[in-house]
């Protein structure tokens, strides 16, 4: 008697399974910043490794993308990669490498193959207050001095991020209680801002926002009357600041929230509140903003030291 055929079982498609891991991590509410940026890097490694089955993708596959990504010769050039590049990338890729396994698709879980990419320590740098001072006096020139005025004042007051910024909608907005909803990417949390902000906002609503379609809903628009983007804030926060007088390199809209951050903690605030204000999912990534001068650490310890206190 003739021994049956034996089919072998179709090697899972990487794109489908792709797609049922990004829905299982909408469906569990991960912001969809997260959620792109996942999808983002693991259609990367697909398309520069070739990778479109499952048994395609290796330990072996993974290491020498990483190392391709930090010296890959291409179209005559040289392209190297930041550790903090190749640090994203590792981050974005370890849960859909890790669900694969735990759903039962690979035998080892691939998570534990890829590098392990520590970006050197950042050392935050905010606006002095002199800094402060030039930067808003440039903002409110023409054009979109209003505008302008509203949206920085804003990034200084909470801290939020340039893109929650943009996205910002008036309906999110609490006016008597004064706090605001902004959708972030550790997902949406409730930011508060004060009575100054309050009187900008307000100034830019009254006179100057003049939205190209009726009922538009996006706070901050351009002279267009279309949502402002991410882009255009960045490019406009350096050429402020170029005209302020600021010519130092890493200026851009995250250097108010690095501001925001840095005063909160000189003016008493504790760690563990800024990080829920910030929405920060980790306390190691607030901790960064515990760099001081050492003339803030001098004038605390004079302040703190409990011989000094004591009068022992």
């Amino acid at each position: 008697m003739p021994k049956p055929l034996k089919l072998s079982r179709p090697t899972p498609n990487l794109d489908a399974l792709l797609g049922q891991y990004l829905r299982e991590r909408e469906a569990h509410g991960k912001s969809p910043a997260t959620v792109h940026w996942q999808e983002t890097a693991a259609r990367l490694l697909m398309e520069e490794t070739g990778a479109r089955d499952l048994a395609e993708l290796t330990p072996a596959i993974l290491l020498d993308w990483f190392a391709a990504k930090r010296s890959q010769g291409g179209r005559g050039r040289r392209i190297s990669v930041s550790i903090s590049t190749l640090s994203q990338y590792e981050r974005a890729l370890r849960p859909f490498l890790k669900w694969l396994y735990q759903r039962g698709y690979t035998q080892t879980d691939l998570s534990l193959e890829l590098p392990h990419y520590r970006p050197p320590k950042q050392v935050v740098q905010p606006f002095t207050p002199d800094e402060l001072r030039a930067f808003f006096a440039a903002a409110s020139e023409p054009p979109n001095a209003r505008r302008k005025l509203a949206l920085y004042r804003l990034l200084l007051d909470t801290g939020i991020r340039r893109g929650e910024a943009v996205s910002l909608q008036l309906d999110a907005i609490y006016w008597r209680e004064r706090t605001m909803r902004v959708e972030g990417k550790t997902g949406g949390r409730i930011v508060y801002f004060s009575e100054r902000s309050l009187r900008a906002i307000n100034e830019y609503l009254n006179n100057e926002r003049r939205p190209r379609r009726p009922g538009e809903a996006t706070l901050f628009l351009d002279r267009h009357g279309d949502p402002l983007r991410a882009g255009e804030i960045t490019q406009e926060t350096i050429r402020i600041a170029r005209r302020a007088g600021i010519m130092r390199d890493h200026v851009g809209p995250h250097t108010f929230r690095h501001t925001f951050a840095v005063e909160y903690l000189k003016a008493g605030g504790d760690l563990r509140s800024l990080q829920v204000l910030l929405g920060h999912s980790k306390l190691e990534t607030t901790s960064i903003y515990l760099h001081m001068d050492s003339a803030t650490l001098r004038d605390a310890h004079r302040r703190f030291s409990p011989l000094e206190r004591l009068r022992l």
